[in-house]
């Protein structure tokens, strides 16, 4: 319940203001955030377990959807563009009644310096390494190696970038 009240007084918030006050709401919810963590109001956080990274910016309409077993770990200086969508969840495949079978979740992690491009998603088990970048558009579908641009669906390296 203390969860539903304090995502309802965080979605009311200027979008991109009073973010110390945001912060401690997401850290009241269980969330994990280190300091200087920017979460814009319109962004859903859904997700049982959330860890946050120092200096990370989570911008307008960014969903973050996981189900009870699952952790979403964003590392330090990364910056989630809009309408990014971040999934630890999906389903097993049922019968032919119903082929969305018994829900399952998995861990997603994002590591430190990447940036996630606008309406980029990340599919559960996911694990993005350190200073990469996700194009804008892209689906995520398997691990991505540290330093690499991927784009496309699905994404697919695209260059190796300089440490």
């Amino acid at each position: 319940m203390l969860g539903y009240l304090l995502q309802l007084v965080f979605a009311v918030l200027p979008d991109t203001r009073l973010y110390v006050l945001k912060a401690k709401l997401l850290t009241w919810r269980g969330f994990k955030l280190g300091t200087n963590v920017r979460v814009v109001s319109s962004a859903k956080i859904k997700t049982p377990s959330l860890v946050v990274g120092d200096h990370t910016f989570i911008g307008h309409g960014v969903l973050i959807s996981g189900g009870k077993n699952s952790t979403v770990s964003i590392g330090q200086r990364c910056d989630l563009a809009p309408n990014v969508t971040i999934l630890a969840g999906t389903h097993e495949i049922g019968s032919s009644e119903q082929r969305a079978g018994p829900g399952v979740s998995t861990d997603i992690s994002i590591g430190d310096g990447t940036w996630i491009g606008g309406g980029a998603v990340l599919l559960p088990g996911v694990k993005v390494g350190k200073s990469c970048i996700v194009a804008a558009g892209s689906v995520v579908v398997d691990d991505v190696p540290d330093n690499s641009v991927v784009a496309g669906n699905p994404a697919s390296i695209k260059k190796q970038l300089a440490e």
